[in-house]
């Protein structure tokens, strides 16, 4: 196997699909999005993942004809069905063991820091993947989701 050079589209399918492997998800409830909060929710199952692009820098001493070394951050929202809790508290949403957000978060950290993914049958990046930054656990005012989010550094060619 040797490394090599990948589009964002690799980059992002590759993440996705080691999901789905790792967590037993489909491209139902695993799948890429513009935005870490999709356009449409899917139905059924009691959570879902999307994978969606962030920002990038470019390395500067890393730029040639054909190859641009790119230090990119993807970012992973774990979604959890709400109606777990009563209405005073919110202990289940955060650690029910298979849906809580807190639980998610360590699924996600324990799936994705240290990956060498593939693409291809080739792996890609020139660091492992590395955590970068979690947000706090969030819910929408209609209560019908949770949601926490992970930026994930993912440096490739």
């Amino acid at each position: 196997m040797s490394r090599a050079d990948v589009t964002q589209t690799d980059v992002l399918t590759a993440i996705a699909t080691k999901l789905r492997s790792e967590l037993n998800l489909t491209d139902r409830t695993c799948f890429v999005s513009l935005e870490p909060y999709p356009i449409a929710i899917p139905k059924g199952g009691d959570y879902f993942v999307t994978v969606a692009p962030g920002d990038g820098v470019f390395v500067e001493g890393e730029q040639y004809p054909g190859n641009c070394t790119e230090e990119w951050t993807i970012i992973v929202t774990a979604f959890s069905r709400m109606m777990l809790d009563s209405t005073d508290h919110d202990l289940k949403v955060l650690q029910e063991t298979t849906r809580g957000l807190l639980i998610l978060k360590a699924k996600l950290l324990e799936v994705l820091v240290g990956a060498d993914p593939t693409s291809g049958g080739n792996t890609f990046v020139r660091n492992l993947i590395f955590a970068q930054r979690a947000e706090r656990p969030a819910a929408g005012q209609d209560n019908i989701l949770a949601w926490i989010s992970l930026d994930f550094g993912v440096h490739f060619d």
